[in-house]
């Protein structure tokens, strides 16, 4: 137990995943086994494993033919949703709750409010025209956005202006419960989850703060520093695919990402969505410079732009368009954004590609 407490921390964070474990709890004096003691370290596994969360018992296992509480040497649990990707049911057989998972986040999603008309349509609410830039790289009416870090679903929106002027919609997801009610109150046109981004875990803890608050494990230490460490709340996760199965699209023109510091967790989520293009996105626009409340934070701030250059090499068919600030420096580690586009996309509209090099997309 010791070993598992140590471990328990870093399991429930999603720091490592584990998808079978098989665990020794009998006890042997040497002569017999001691089942009182091997009955307790068991119900001590099945509490622990149950305040985990997301795993199951499978079995026990022995090296006699007696496998009951107590007596069998060993006994496995194996991570829910691993074993439900391949199969319907559970050893006992229990339906594994695909149905009832897609139901759980309608309780969390909420449909778009009808388009409504406003005096000032065409102001601006972004830090750095990336609602500009992006609509003058897809040049498109009525286009389809993801809106990742909303915050109150207007101060700082990278969307607000794309809905009310040019007649998009899209999903804002937002994980502070206090901010989805402003962004419920505000009624845009456009879908609204209130809850994180993750393909491996279920719930996070969120520290709230409102533009500065985010994910507990994943704010930069800079940042955290800012932010009230008590005012927290856990808020439930789903998956991009959960999402967009509700909403019924498959393609996505603006993914603005702004989740102070989780951006590269929310982007790994996404992953072999984009690979297998389960869903295909055009133009990112993703904050990642870091910020200690007086200057940027600059090696930090590069990391970060390096590991989104990777990320996008990886994934293939991106090229890097530029990078924006909400001052005149756009230098690498100190603009605010860096934006990517979809070659494909790109090429339908420009002979070359942001770095020159020629398009060869017919």
């Amino acid at each position: 137990m010791a070993i598992l407490n140590s471990m328990k921390s870093g399991l429930k964070n999603g720091v490592y995943t584990v998808d079978v474990w098989a665990i020794e709890y009998r006890v042997w004096n040497g002569k017999q086994i001691v089942v009182e003691k091997s009955k307790e370290n068991l119900n001590a596994l099945r509490k622990y494993f149950n305040e985990l969360g997301g795993y199951f018992e499978h079995s026990h296992l022995s090296t006699d033919s007696n496998n009951k509480d107590g007596y069998a040497l060993d006994v496995v649990f194996v991570r829910t949703s691993q074993w439900c990707k391949t199969r319907e049911k559970f050893p006992n057989g229990t339906n594994c709750l695909r149905k009832d998972k897609t139901s759980r986040i309608k309780d969390y999603l909420l449909p778009p409010h009808p388009y409504q008309e406003v005096k000032d349509a065409d102001k601006r609410y972004s830090q750095a025209d990336q609602d500009q830039v992006v609509y003058d790289i897809a040049q498109k009416e009525s286009g389809f956005f993801v809106d990742i870090g909303a915050h109150d679903g207007q101060l700082y929106s990278n969307s607000l202006w794309l809905e009310r002027q040019h007649g998009w919609t899209g999903l804002l997801i937002e994980a502070n419960p206090d901010l989805c009610r402003k962004i419920d109150k505000l009624k845009r046109h456009a879908w609204r989850l209130c809850a994180c981004l993750s393909s491996t875990l279920k719930k996070v803890t969120f520290i709230k703060g409102g533009a500065l608050g985010g994910v507990e494990n994943h704010i930069d230490k800079h940042q955290l520093n800012m932010l009230d460490r008590t005012d927290k709340v856990t808020v439930p996760c789903f998956t991009l695919e959960e999402a967009l199965n509700v909403i019924k699209t498959d393609h996505i023109d603006f993914f603005s990402l702004d989740v102070e510091g989780a951006e590269m967790a929310v982007l790994e989520s996404l992953r072999d969505g984009l690979k297998s293009h389960r869903f295909t996105v055009d133009v990112w626009s993703i904050e990642y410079r870091v910020w200690d409340g007086k200057h940027v934070v600059y090696e930090k701030s590069l990391e970060n732009l390096n590991s989104l250059r990777r990320y996008f090499n990886e994934i293939g068919g991106y090229s890097e368009h530029s990078q924006l600030s909400n001052d005149k420096n756009i230098n690498d580690g100190y603009a605010l954004d860096v934006v990517f586009v979809r070659n494909e996309m790109y090429c339908k509209r420009h002979d070359e590609l942001p770095d020159g090099t020629a398009c060869t997309f017919l």
